[in-house]
């Protein structure tokens, strides 16, 4: 019995070895041009994409705890022309002063947009 569950965990792992790493959503699928015009993504200056979020209102965006993860960046709006986006500057982050983004990983977080 030892040998087969052995066996069996062999050849999983040496199955998993030659996958490719995906960085899409599982099961997720390719959006459409302006599906979705109330996500926006987290950015720091100079640098891509680490997060999303959803505009709940003109000043506000909901994301999840774990996207707190710099101290500094930026919401970016607009992304279906690359060439005709917007930035938007934060302000303070309400409820965070106790907040860990690696012990809050189901909390949800509110970020506010300064006009």
């Amino acid at each position: 019995m030892k040998l087969v569950v052995v066996v069996l965990l062999i050849g999983i792992v040496a199955d998993s070895l030659g996958a490719v790493p995906q960085s899409r959503i599982i099961d997720g699928h390719d959006a459409r041009y302006a599906e979705a015009p109330y996500i926006v993504s987290l950015q720091r200056a100079g640098e891509k994409h680490f997060c999303a979020g959803s505009i709940i209102h003109k000043n506000w965006v909901l994301t999840a705890g774990h996207c707190l993860i710099y101290s500094s960046f930026y919401v970016v709006a607009g992304l279906t022309k690359r060439s005709r986006t917007w930035e938007f500057k934060l302000g303070k982050f309400p409820a965070t002063d106790n907040f860990s983004s690696t012990k809050n990983m189901k909390e949800t977080l509110l970020l506010m947009i300064l006009d």
